[in-house]
Order: C-alpha cells, then sequence, then structure tokens
C-alpha cells in the first residue's frame, strides 16, 4: 500500500534537506538544531498536502534533545482504523527515513531524538499517531 511508504516522506526530505544546508559554522549542535527548526517554520510551514500528509510545524526541544515534526494526516490517510492497522510501519518508515538521510546523521550522532506528532486533519484534537 502506498500510503505507508510514502505517507510523509516529501515533507520530511524537504526539512532534512533544509537541515544539511543551513547547519554550519561554530554553533553547538543543539544550536543548529534549533535555529533549523525555526527557520523551517518560517520558510516552510505549514507544508503543502503531499501523499496525504502536511508539515503543520517542527520543533527542537533543547531539554530533551528532540526534534518534534508536528504533521496532519487529511483525505484518506486521516483514518484512525488505517494508521492502527499500520501504525508499526509507518513508525518504522519515518525512524528509518530520518536515520538514511545524510544530513541529520550529525544529529542523530550528537544523540539527538526524532519523533512524529500526526494530528487528524479533520479533527485537529485527535492525535492518530505518535512515532519515535
Amino acid at each position: 500500500m502506498s500510503i505507508r511508504k510514502h505517507l510523509f516522506t516529501k515533507s520530511l526530505m524537504l526539512f532534512l534537506s533544509l537541515a544539511a544546508i543551513i547547519s554550519c559554522g561554530h554553533k553547538s549542535i543543539d544550536d543548529q538544531a534549533e535555529q533549523d527548526a525555526e527557520e523551517y517554520n518560517k520558510k516552510f510551514c505549514p507544508t503543502p498536502v503531499v501523499n496525504f500528509s502536511r508539515t503543520d510545524s517542527v520543533k527542537f526541544d533543547r531539554k530533551t534533545r528532540t526534534y518534534t515534526f508536528y504533521c496532519s494526516l487529511v483525505d484518506k490517510a486521516d483514518n484512525e482504523e488505517l494508521i492502527n492497522a499500520n501504525r508499526e510501519q509507518l513508525t518504522h518508515t519515518l525512524t528509518q527515513t530520518t536515520k538514511q538521510t545524510p544530513g541529520m546523521k550529525k544529529f542523530i550522532d550528537a544523540g539527538i531524538k526524532f519523533k512524529f506528532i500526526c494530528r487528524s486533519g479533520s479533527n485537529p484534537q485527535k492525535i492518530l499517531l505518535v512515532a519515535e
């Protein structure tokens, strides 16, 4: 099912590419992570809907050293049963995509964690998926 493989890939790849490009200089890795998240939000959020999802915002939490992607699932992906049936695969795809992105290696090597919080597009109060 293509929704399992491509649900977040384009939005995630856009963010990860941006992070790789703008993270340079003599800043600490946490400074870079925080700046990358802020700049991504200013330039791209919310992203256009791609593969039934969009990134609403990105945040870096210094205390927990966690990048969090806040996403909305729309149309066919805004389906709790579908998400529940594919939760493990979706989580795996999100984490593997992050790990396989060259620009994220320095953050991963520095112990920064990644988290995805995906909400229903039709009911934003409802969280459909949390992936770490």
